[in-house]
């Protein structure tokens, strides 16, 4: 028998060794990216914070575990929950952010040129914003870039992340992704509104297309991720609401009906979406009608509490709903009150209501967390301002809100 049959040869040991390398190698690589969650339940640290989401406008007021983070006059603030207090961000004692900033004298600066779109979110430990400027095209032809920005959350080691190829329009970090809406034409002049999706692991890498559209009567716009679905609102003649299944990548048109009616996502809260039809004729009853679904837009139901005879916003958190009619339309409905109107979610049973006479045309609810309810409106010169209803005076009935921006 030859004894030397069985006995492995250096090469193969060689071979061995290389494959258990690579083995080592992949499994190493496999346990360092990032798995998340498929299930609905909310993560503060790798989900959007959709409670803080405002219709047909980027995410600005980002929810943190001490506070809150905004975008105003384009300077970064911290604002701290307990008293509501905003804190320009740059710790150093003699940062130039009130006269004249730049990116080296203050660390707080947003680079913006235009009043275009704003965003401010907290994602994985991070800070992220939006910044543009004005550079040199083809032919010498000016254009606007817009880059996403990472800092920590303090300001400091700032860089960029990506730059976008046409303007977006809604942005968020959820998951591992950073979906965003962009509308615009290119340099031939075509047209394209379209939602997209990017690795976060690779940002500056091709985005994917989750819908497309070259009709210049329409636009994608309001993406609003939730668990393991996101949510976006095609607008056009009529306009409708979107679901995409992050786990089977199935897009389907919620609510569709037979009516002709465009449908529109107001607000979600736990496994419910809550939303309204409108039918071209804002004096419609029908389209004063708010109605509740799950996720998926089966089980559609009428929303019980009372609505007015206007067209009105409609928000949920896990406790309350909130309603308040939309103030351009009051001037037609000199009967319905200019207030919000809060109901528990249990019963339907109305908790409180809160005068909002002092309110602008473009006053806009946010949910927001277990501490503040929010509502945002724009100063005369174009700027967010943000003022808070604290949610533990709701039981009491004397909830107010307070404004805590005027003086930055």
């Amino acid at each position: 028998m030859n004894s030397n049959a069985s006995r492995p040869t250096k090469t193969s040991l060689l071979l061995l060794a290389s494959l258990l390398l690579l083995l080592a190698f992949g499994a190493s690589g496999c346990s360092d990216k990032k798995s998340f969650s498929e299930s609905n339940e909310y993560d503060p640290n790798f989900d959007y914070p959709y409670a803080f989401h405002r219709q047909g406008y980027a995410l600005n007021f980002a929810p943190s575990e001490d506070g809150y983070y905004v975008t105003y006059k384009n300077l970064l603030y911290f604002i701290d929950a307990q008293r509501l207090q905003p804190i320009v961000l740059d710790a150093r004692p003699n940062n130039g952010c009130k006269s004249a900033p730049t990116v080296e004298t203050c660390r707080a600066l947003v680079s913006n040129e235009q009043i275009f779109i704003r965003f401010t979110q907290v994602y994985d430990e991070r800070l992220y914003t939006l910044e543009s400027k004005t550079i040199d095209g083809e032919g010498g032809v000016p254009q606007t870039e817009y880059t996403l920005v990472r800092m920590k959350l303090d300001g400091t080691s700032r860089e960029n992340v990506m730059t976008f190829p046409l303007r977006p329009t809604t942005i968020a970090l959820h998951r591992g992704y950073l979906y965003f809406t962009m509308t615009g034409s290119d340099k031939d002049g075509r047209y394209t509104s379209s939602v997209n999706r990017v690795s976060m692991e690779n940002p500056a890498g091709k985005a994917e297309v989750l819908g497309e559209t070259k009709d210049e009567k329409a636009q994608y716009l309001d993406v609003l991720p939730f668990g393991n679905q996101i949510y976006w609102h095609l607008l056009g003649s009529p306009y409708h609401a979107y679901r995409h299944d992050l786990s089977s990548r199935e897009t389907i048109k919620l609510w569709d009906s037979s009516d002709s009616g465009s449908t529109n996502l107001q607000a979600l809260s736990g496994d419910k979406l809550y939303f309204s039809r409108f039918y071209g004729n804002p004096n419609d009853p029908r389209s004063y009608i708010r109605y509740q679904s799950d996720l998926d837009g089966s089980q559609i139901q009428e929303v019980a509490t009372p609505h007015p005879a206007v067209l009105s916003f409609l928000t949920a958190d896990s406790a309350y709903l909130y309603q308040m009619p939309i103030i351009p339309y009051l001037e037609d409905a000199p009967g319905v009150p200019n207030r919000l109107d809060i109901f528990q979610k249990s019963d339907s049973a109305k908790a409180m209501s809160v005068d909002t006479s002092f309110a602008p045309r473009d006053f806009g609810l946010l949910p927001g967390d277990d501490r503040y309810f929010f509502a945002t409106f724009m100063s005369k010169d174009g700027h967010p301002l943000y003022t808070a209803l604290k949610k533990a005076d709701i039981p009491s009935g004397k909830a107010a809100f307070t404004s805590f921006m005027e003086n930055l």
